[in-house]
C-alpha cells in the first residue's frame, strides 16, 4: 500500500490543486560602476558583464526519511508551486530524488510554507519533516544567458595579465578563456572586447584601476 501511495503521487497531486508556474528572474549584471576607483587582489574579477538566471533553490545535505520515502541528499530547483508549497527538482541527475525501499519513486520534493521539507502524498495529502530549509537563489545557466569576466592575474616586471572568460550556454559556443598581456610602459590605459579600464596602480597583489567603458551590453537570446 505504501509503494503505491509513492507510485501515485506525481498524478494524483496534480489533479488535486492548480499549478502556479514559477518564472526564474533574469537580472542583467554589470560591474564594477564606472568612472569610481575600484581595488581587487589578484584572482579576482576585475569586470563582470551580462545576464544570468537565478531561481530558488534548496540544499539537502543528507538524506531524509519521510514518511516511507527518503529524499536523496542533493540540489534541488524551484520547478512550479501548487498547494502551498514550493514545488522542486533535482539539479542534477534522473528521477526525481524520492526514493521508497531503495526503488525510484515519482513523488516531488516540497517545502511547505514555514520551509520543512515536504512531498506530495496521494490524494491531496502532504508528508512533511521538521527539517527547515534554507531557500536561496541560485545561478543557473540557460541558452540565454552570456556572461564576460575579466581577471586579474598578475604583474611581471611592467607588465599587468589578466584572464578574460566568456560563458556562453549555447552548446554550439561553449566556454573559453583567454590570456592577455598589457605593457603600462605603454600607458596605463588598456582595453579589450570594447571595454577599456584605467591602470591606477598594480601589484603582485592587488591593482586599482577605474572602468571607462564597460563591454558592450549583451543581448539576451544573442550574442
Amino acid at each position: 500500500m505504501k509503494k503505491l501511495i509513492l507510485a501515485t503521487i506525481a498524478l494524483l497531486a496534480t489533479g488535486c490543486s492548480s499549478i502556479t508556474p514559477y518564472y526564474p528572474s533574469v537580472e542583467s549584471v554589470q560591474s564594477p560602476e564606472a568612472n569610481v576607483r575600484t581595488t581587487v587582489s589578484l584572482g579576482d574579477r576585475m569586470l563582470e558583464n551580462g545576464n544570468v538566471t537565478t531561481l530558488n533553490a534548496i540544499d539537502v545535505k543528507a538524506n531524509v526519511s519521510i514518511f516511507d520515502g527518503v529524499v536523496t541528499a542533493g540540489t534541488y530547483s524551484q520547478v512550479y508551486s501548487q498547494a502551498g508549497h514550493k514545488v522542486y527538482m533535482p539539479i542534477k541527475g534522473a528521477g526525481t530524488g524520492i526514493t521508497s525501499f531503495g526503488m525510484p519513486s515519482p513523488a516531488l520534493v516540497t517545502t511547505d510554507k514555514n520551509n520543512k521539507l515536504c512531498f506530495f502524498g496521494a490524494f491531496g495529502t502532504t508528508f512533511c519533516s521538521e527539517q527547515v530549509m534554507k531557500i536561496y537563489q541560485r545561478p543557473e545557466y540557460s541558452q540565454e544567458d552570456f556572461m564576460q569576466e575579466l581577471i586579474y592575474t598578475g604583474k611581471v616586471g611592467n607588465k599587468v595579465r589578466f584572464s578574460y572568460r566568456e560563458f556562453a550556454q549555447n552548446r554550439s559556443r561553449g566556454n573559453f578563456t583567454v590570456e592577455v598581456e598589457y605593457d603600462l610602459d605603454e600607458g596605463n590605459i588598456v582595453s579589450y572586447k570594447g571595454a577599456t579600464i584605467e591602470i591606477i596602480k598594480a601589484t603582485n597583489r592587488s591593482i586599482t584601476y577605474q572602468v571607462l567603458n564597460h563591454f558592450p551590453p549583451v543581448k539576451v537570446g544573442g550574442r
